[in-house]
């Protein structure tokens, strides 16, 4: 029962071996063996109480039996190494080179600390469970299945996983790389409190890469690292807060909740080949939280379903992207690399961007049979920026408003309700085909130039001055002026009423009116046209001029009412 003084290297055999007080080292450091198929209990101090000369070479344990720590210290120069179960009776603190658990640790709610290197466990059954608190100074090797604590777990260097590993606890810390052992294995963390992830997750190289990685919903979970890397999944159940910024490379990344920067703006890139999920807002809902800006790459596809996406910088989209909620992306510098669609349920869309906004895919599916589902309830942009269409198609089931200055990158189909351009139109030689009704400007200066061809199926009120083609302008339903306006084109048409509200009506190029008598042009001021004319309406009403600079056709009985009417060439009267 009394302190043991090692004078030199020892084993001690037996079955049931007790050491009722310290031991230490005399006259030099000495090792101990236990080899006891019994249950070995460890009462004092081992390697005396923190005097260099009092502290054992090794202490080494073996398979056999169990071990109780009950005397709150190891001390060795070297490493110690528990070959069989270790039950604590006390908070214990191990102190050597590398201390190595080969079997399981039962902590009995006390807390372990590890001052050095740690093994922890020899293969998956050998948990580690009922601490309160865990502490690893060094570097850890984690070869069980489950590291389970009350409390907090630290590790505060490099951990190296051997299995697919749950760490459950309440705040939880790696401190530094996290990596598989050349197998890639799987990470759990079930954590009520705030886990921390400070080192480079997955570590550098395919070879180091989890397998994957899971947070719960409880608690939060800071990514300071920089890279977390993964050949599978990632899963957040909990809050994310970005204190670097940080890319997630994995195979089907799931955001569960919030993410949100730490209070300096921090960017997030996801090189996802499956299918990523946005699930909370995505850069908080404040300026301090928001992201610096958000980057996902080409492949795979990414799912909206948080409402918001929040960056002081730019969003880019390289992969599909599916709305599961009603969405607004508010940065600077919002790119849609692909293609953008409802998730079955008709979603609206609306981009706050001080910058360029691209749209580079199909926004609300391809219209192709089966794909109703894919269209946006509406889209919206803002006043400020301004917005590119590269990707042919915008589908809506409701309006799509266009608050800043709109350009054609390619042929372009708006379908919805009603289409809303408040600011210039740009049409770089493209053509524009809206299906439904348009309103086109918001007031004078909202010009509508370079177009190819323009045609409007619906109604159209222009509040502009200004609509240029070089092809035709084909004006389907109502045509609407707001104010005195010029339509130059190739041919303009119009098949339905138009009414001037007092308005002037100068057509540079030919031009057809009506399809029917019905379609009757009444309330202009001033009407003229440059090119040729067909009436195929019976009446065309001004309050001042009408000036027909080419040849007028007339495809029914026709009454031209205003101050002067002029032809400038042949009238054909049919």
């Amino acid at each position: 029962g009394g302190a043991v003084s090692l004078g030199a290297d020892t084993t001690l055999s037996g079955v049931g071996i007790t050491l009722g007080s310290t031991v230490k080292s005399v006259g030099g450091n000495f090792s101990l063996g236990i080899n006891d198929s019994g249950a070995t209990t460890l009462t004092g101090a081992i390697g005396g109480t923190g005097t260099a000369g009092d502290k054992l070479a090794s202490l080494t344990t073996d398979a056999a039996g169990s071990t109780a720590l009950n005397g709150a210290t190891v001390l060795t120069t070297g490493t110690q190494t528990y070959g069989d179960a270790i039950t604590l009776g006390a908070d214990t603190a191990l102190t050597g080179s590398t201390v190595t658990t080969q079997g399981s640790v039962t902590g009995n709610n006390k807390s372990l600390s590890i001052t050095g290197n740690a093994v922890l466990g020899n293969d998956a059954p050998d948990s580690v469970t009922g601490l309160s608190t865990l502490t690893v100074s060094g570097t850890t090797g984690i070869n069980t299945t489950a590291v389970t604590t009350s409390g907090a777990q630290s590790y505060s260097g490099a951990v190296t996983l051997g299995a697919g590993t749950t760490l459950t606890g309440a705040g939880i810390t790696l401190g530094s790389t996290v990596k598989s052992n050349g197998t890639a294995r799987s990470l759990t963390i079930n954590d009520s409190g705030a886990t921390t992830l400070t080192g480079a997750i997955g570590g550098t190289t395919t070879s180091e890469a989890l397998a994957s990685l899971t947070t719960d919903a409880a608690g939060s979970t800071a990514i300071n690292g920089a890279t977390v890397l993964t050949t599978g999944t990632q899963t957040y159940g909990d809050v994310v807060t970005l204190g670097a910024n940080t890319t997630l490379t994995g195979a089907g990344i799931t955001l569960g909740s919030t993410v949100k920067s730490d209070g300096t703006n921090r960017s997030l890139t996801i090189n996802d080949s499956g299918a990523t999920t946005l699930n909370g807002a995505i850069g908080g809902t404040t300026t301090s939280e928001a992201l610096a800006s958000l980057t996902t790459d080409a492949a795979g596809s990414t799912a909206l379903n948080g409402a918001t996406v929040l960056t002081t910088g730019a969003q880019t989209y390289g992969d599909a992207v599916t709305l599961g909620a009603d969405t607004t992306l508010t940065g600077a510098g919002i790119t849609l690399g692909s293609t953008v669609k409802s998730n079955g349920t008709a979603r609206s869309l609306t981009i706050n961007d001080s910058g360029a906004t691209t749209l580079s895919g199909a926004v609300g599916g391809s219209g192709a049979v089966g794909s109703e589902g894919d269209r946006l309830s509406s889209l919206t942009t803002d006043a400020t920026g301004n917005t590119t269409i590269n990707g042919a198609s915008v589908r809506t089931s409701g309006a799509q408003i266009y608050g800043d200055a709109l350009a054609l990158g390619t042929d372009s189909t708006l379908a919805g309700s009603t289409v809303t351009t408040l600011g210039k139109v740009a049409g770089a030689g493209k053509s524009l085909t809206i299906k439904g009704n348009a309103v086109l400007g918001d007031e004078a200066a909202d010009t509508v130039t370079g177009l190819n061809d323009l045609a409007i199926s619906g109604s159209t009120a222009l509040n502009t001055h200004t609509v240029t083609s070089v092809g035709t302008q084909t004006y389907s339903g109502p045509l609407s002026l707001a104010r005195d306006t010029a339509l130059t084109g190739n041919l303009v048409q119009t098949q339905a009423a138009l009414v001037g509200a007092g308005n002037a009506l100068a057509i540079t190029g030919d031009a057809v009116l009506g399809a029917g008598p019905a379609d009757t042009v009444t309330g202009v001021s001033n009407l003229s046209i440059s090119g040729s004319t067909r009436l195929n309406t019976d009446t065309v009403t001004t309050t001042g001029t009408q000036t027909y600079g080419g040849a007028l056709t007339l495809t029914r009985n026709t009454t031209l009412t205003g101050a002067t009417v002029t032809t400038q060439a042949a009238v054909v009267g049919n």
